[in-house]
This record gives C-alpha cells, sequence and structure tokens, in this order.
C-alpha cells in the first residue's frame, strides 16, 4: 500500500501564477499604507487589472445579470452626479469582489503573504509595548497628534497604561491572524504568526476584532479547548463584564462616540432616502455621496465607518439582493467550509467598519478562493493516491 505524503502532490499546486502575485503585491499595499499612500492609483490599477482577466472567465447567469446592473448603475451614476472618476471606482471594487470567486489558481504564496503583513503587526506590538512600558504621557500625545494630523488612524488610551494603536492597515490582521491559526498544525511558521497577529490583536484595542477573533478560537477548538476556554470566562468574567461595560459606556456616549457616529451615519441615509421613496429600491447611483449628519460631515467622505450601508445608499435593495445572491452561490460552491468559516469572520469586523467593499475585501476574498482550490486539490490527490 502507497502511503500518501503530501510530497506525492505539492508539485501540483504550489506553482505562483498571476494571482498569486497580485495577493503579495496587494497585502503589502495594503499593510504599508503609512508610507505607500501616494501610490493607491498603483494599488487600484492592479485590482482593475485582475479583474478583468477574472472577467473574460466563463460566468455564471446570476453573475453577468449581477454585473449588467452595476454597470447600469455605473452609467447612471456618473452621468447624474458628474463625479465619473468615483463612480467607476465603486463600480469596479463591487464587481470585482464577486469576480475574485472565479479565480482557478491554487495554493497563493501564503508565508510570503503572511510575512509581508507581519510588518504591520510588528509596527502595532512595538508602538503599543513602548507606549505601555515607557509611559510617557507627553510623547504619547505627540505621537497621537502626528498620527491624526496625517490621517494614519488613532493612538489612544484611557488609563495612560493600555494603548489602543489603531493605523491605516490594520484591517488585514485579523483575517491573517485566522488565516495563520487555521495552519497552525503545518508547522511552526503558521504558529509564530498566529501568535503574532494575535498579540498585534490585542495592541490594536478593537472591540470587534477581539470579539470576531475569540468567537473563531472557540469555534476552531475541540471539546477540551471549548470547555477551557468557557471555563477561564467565567472565572474572569466580574473583571470582563466590569471593563466591558466601561468600552461599551464610551462607545455609546454622545453623538460623536464610536456608535454615535455611525447611528448618526444611518439617519442621514435614511432620511436621504425618505427623499425620494424609489431609490430604496434602486439605489442613488454609483458616485453618490451621503448627505451630512447632525454630528459630522459626510459628504466629502468615500469610505464611512458602516461602508456596507454606503454602498447599500448606492445600488438600493435590488442591487444588495443581487450582490448577497452572487455572494451565497460562490460561498456554497467555491469556497472550503474552513475558508467560509473565515470569510465570515470577516463580514463580521469588516460591516461595522471602513473594510469592507475595498481592495481588502477584494484581497480576502481571492485568498480564500485560491486556499479552498488547493484544498479541493489536494483532497482530490489523496482519495487518487490511496486508490493506488
Amino acid at each position: 500500500m502507497h502511503n500518501v505524503t503530501d510530497s506525492d502532490f505539492s508539485c501540483s499546486y504550489r506553482k505562483p501564477h498571476f494571482f498569486g502575485f497580485c495577493a503579495v503585491l496587494l497585502t503589502y499595499f495594503l499593510t504599508q499604507q503609512i508610507i505607500l499612500r501616494d501610490y493607491n492609483l498603483l494599488m487600484n490599477f492592479v485590482v482593475l487589472l485582475a479583474a478583468l482577466f477574472l472577467a473574460i472567465k466563463k460566468i455564471a447567469r446570476v453573475t453577468v445579470f449581477f454585473i449588467f446592473f452595476m454597470l447600469l448603475n455605473f452609467l447612471i451614476g456618473a452621468v447624474v452626479w458628474g463625479d465619473v472618476i468615483n463612480s467607476f471606482r465603486f463600480f469596479v471594487i463591487v464587481v470585482a469582489t464577486i469576480l475574485a470567486f472565479q479565480v482557478k489558481e491554487k495554493s497563493p504564496p501564503l508565508k510570503i503573504i503572511l510575512g509581508v503583513g507581519g510588518i504591520q503587526a510588528v509596527v502595532v506590538i512595538s508602538i503599543g509595548f513602548y507606549l505601555m512600558v515607557v509611559g510617557d504621557a507627553v510623547f504619547a500625545n505627540d505621537l497621537r497628534s502626528f498620527v491624526l494630523i496625517n490621517n494614519l488612524g488613532d493612538i489612544y488610551s484611557f488609563d495612560g497604561v493600555y494603548y489602543r494603536v489603531q493605523l491605516v492597515g490594520n484591517a488585514l490582521i485579523p483575517f491573517l491572524f485566522m488565516v495563520s491559526y487555521q495552519n497552525r498544525a503545518k508547522s511552526f511558521f503558521y504558529k509564530f504568526f498566529s501568535v503574532l497577529y494575535f498579540f498585534a490583536i490585542v495592541f490594536c484595542g478593537n472591540l470587534t476584532f477581539f470579539i470576531v477573533i475569540f468567537i473563531y478560537i472557540f469555534i476552531k477548538s475541540d471539546r477540551f479547548g471549548k470547555m477551557f476556554f468557557i471555563t477561564c470566562c467565567v472565572c474572569i468574567s466580574p473583571f470582563l463584564m466590569t471593563h466591558l461595560y466601561e468600552i461599551i459606556s464610551m462607545k455609546f456616549d454622545g453623538g460623536a462616540s464610536s456608535m454615535g457616529i455611525r447611528f448618526d451615519q444611518i439617519c442621514a441615509i435614511e432620511n436621504r432616502f425618505l427623499e425620494n421613496p424609489l431609490t430604496f429600491i434602486t439605489g442613488w447611483g454609483f458616485g453618490a455621496r451621503i448627505p451630512d449628519g447632525v454630528f459630522n460631515n459626510y459628504s466629502s467622505s468615500l469610505y464611512i465607518e458602516l461602508q456596507s450601508l454606503f454602498i447599500f445608499f448606492q445600488i438600493g435593495l435590488f442591487g444588495s439582493l443581487l450582490y448577497i445572491a452572487n455572494v451565497v452561490y460562490y460561498v456554497g460552491k467555491v469556497l472550503s467550509r474552513e475558508n467560509a468559516l473565515i470569510f465570515f469572520m470577516y463580514l463580521v469586523y469588516s460591516s461595522t467598519n471602513p473594510y469592507m467593499f475595498d481592495t481588502t475585501h477584494f484581497l480576502v476574498v481571492l485568498l480564500l478562493t485560491m486556499l479552498s482550490n488547493a484544498d479541493r486539490e489536494r483532497s482530490i490527490s489523496l482519495q487518487s493516491l490511496r486508490l493506488v
């Protein structure tokens, strides 16, 4: 009987290709926005080029109808709002996040991608750890001012000890953690990056990140792991509930708070739909801007905290249902169960943050599809070799 090993089929699915290179390049751009923000046009060009390559493949009918509606939405939006560039930009990224499911390449250069993304993780950990150990409030305030002035994110603390390092480029950290954690049994490399990304999430200080990764770890744990996890949660629940209550209270404290801004965005979009109820079905068209709210101005923003709601504002209920139908179709057909779980977890933390319907979203779908293709070929190869 032939013993099945990875070497029996590794050469058949580990060849790097165009989309694997795109995944590495986009990971670098997305995690290094602090120094590469002036080159976003090149990143957008990579997405457009990848989308064009994917569009020439055989596409399901539901996707053809979806693209036709989005194209019509783009043309109407470009005419009505006169912002052709941004109308086209939104059209490309929304369509690209569906077309990414079409990629046929297998086994992307995952170790390179994790290594590239790890640079951002090291930066976040280094800043958070340094501020916590040194405890220099003056330096922390100067650093925060620099970050805010240059639109690089925010760095802040409520107690002067634990600093939340929320920088541009952090969006991929929870996703890359889940990918590393899923492959942790394969080698020490993946275990190391699982730990690295976990500590980066701790220093990011994003509540949604915490919730998502703990749910993911709980789901992926065995029976003993689940019991251990529940026991730990029960033991620390008094401290955890007190701290969690303080965090939630701050998030809901006034119109300028984290949740206050999101409710303000909902009200602004709701009021705009009430001006013309038909647009709730058809959308306002790509390129439309959200009107200013009570507490904040959104009319000049291309990305807001509730980016998914922003896209709904542009494509309406009908376009959103078409989009959801395509996502459900491809997730069920293309993604493996493990990668579908990661995709769902990504949607959870990105839906309330400006990480959805952008290049990050495209990269997540592209990478998970390639990983699922590799898993599928590995399964087929194992079955074939067992028959030998």
